[in-house]
């Protein structure tokens, strides 16, 4: 038996609005960035891709390939791939970015990967990836476009701005939804760790640790950590954040105390994985040691 195989309709708008309506006006449509969320679909043992019936490409769009640094922070189009983000000098960059972007993938991933496909794949597979850990930990919002329907008229383009952490209890975005943009705000981290921790187990995913530590005169003013697996959510302790910023440093016993008990909690999910979980407590409590020399 010969199975047949339909080439999908490829849509080339040369606007954002373009794209938008074009979504609206065709079924369950998908936008097309760099493409590794579609490629990945490509089963084991495979040759044949899975491929949507109609394709929206977004490479002639523009103005989503840029990205600018003000006083403000950082705005980058969702059509800059990760290996141009990486390229930007370091000094431009938000902290712990160009850290985390050497840990995503590999080079040839990398230059087709996108910013925005990057955050779209995570929130329609509930899948976080490396970068999602980061960007909430700097506060980053995402606008997403849209067409907002109106009462006997056409519908016309809106825009939204969303944390980041709230988009992660988005039920994923929705087929003429849009990533336009992400802005990162302007911060004063000065010490940052970024690792990606090799599971003992060998079928297991390796655990993800951010922290970001702003320090003045030997007192730790702000401190944020995240810890996740890349396939489910993102865990930050904002009591134990709460408790240790302001502390002087090296830490008290009592301080020290609670950081322990604020990455136990952190790790739990993961409580099957002993040797896993201790090796982000001791890359905790290294963090806070070369942050007091």
């Amino acid at each position: 038996m010969v199975s047949k195989h339909t080439s999908p309709r490829v849509l080339f708008p040369q606007s954002i609005n373009e794209a938008l309506q074009m979504a609206a006006g065709e079924n369950s449509p998908v936008f097309w960035a760099g493409g590794t969320g579609i490629t990945a679909s490509l089963k084991p043992n495979s040759s044949l891709l899975n491929l949507p019936k109609v394709i929206i490409s977004l490479r002639m769009l523009d103005e989503l390939t840029r990205a600018s640094r003000s006083e403000l922070g950082m705005e980058i189009g969702s059509m800059v791939t990760l290996d141009r983000l990486a390229s930007i000098r370091r000094r431009i960059l938000p902290p712990g970015l160009p850290e985390t972007l050497a840990l995503t993938g590999n080079k040839p991933l990398r230059c087709r990967a996108t910013l925005g496909g990057h955050i779209a794949q995570a929130l329609n597979r509930k899948e976080q990836g490396c970068l999602l850990p980061l960007l909430q930990l700097l506060e980053a919002t995402v606008e997403i476009r849209y067409l907002r329907e109106r009462p006997r008229r056409k519908p016309v383009s809106a825009v939204k701005r969303i944390p980041l952490t709230q988009l992660e209890n988005e039920e994923g975005l929705g087929s003429s939804q849009l990533i336009t943009r992400v802005n990162i705000p302007a911060s004063s981290w000065n010490f940052v760790v970024v690792e990606k921790l090799p599971s003992s187990e060998s079928t297991a995913s390796p655990l993800l640790f951010h922290s970001l530590a702003r320090i003045e005169k030997s007192v730790l003013t702000d401190w944020r950590a995240a810890v996740s697996d890349a396939t489910g959510r993102i865990l930050r302790n904002r009591e134990t954040e709460a408790v240790v910023s302001g502390r002087s440093l090296p830490f008290s016993a009592r301080d020290r105390s609670a950081l322990e008990d604020g990455i136990k909690w952190l790790t739990k999910p993961w409580e099957d994985r002993p040797e896993d979980c201790a090796a982000v407590l001791r890359l905790a409590f290294d963090f806070m040691r070369k942050a007091a020399e």
